[in-house]
């Protein structure tokens, strides 16, 4: 992002704003669901999410590497795959951390 940005902190800091964003406005929603249904369906939701937001960064990179599309593009592109890295990080942070400690004995969660 720093090279694509034009060496800008700047850019890279508000990139990385989005994704905190996206992840702040799922992970409530995520979490009502969460309790709602299953947290583990929640969680291979989130798999999901995650696997997309894979390839889809892998396909941005591979793509800038590889023709000469302009550097605003590719940063807006960037961007969002920040945002879905986001989302699915509110997908799976809360749920995996509530899985856990369900699965923990009740006597030995202060330990």
């Amino acid at each position: 992002l720093y090279a694509i940005g034009g060496d800008s902190n700047t850019v890279v800091g508000a990139a990385e704003a989005m994704q905190g964003v996206a992840q702040l406005t799922s992970a409530l929603p995520v979490g009502y669901l969460a309790d709602k249904l299953s947290r583990s369906r929640v969680i291979s939701w989130g798999g999901m999410l995650m696997l997309m937001a894979t390839l889809a960064t892998l396909l941005t990179l591979a793509r800038e590497e590889s023709t000469d599309v302009p550097a605003h593009t590719v940063l807006v592109q960037m961007c969002a795959c920040l945002c879905l890295w986001g989302v699915a990080n509110g997908f799976m942070t809360g749920p995996v951390q509530a899985l856990f400690a369900d699965s923990t004995p009740a006597g030995r969660k202060l330990d």
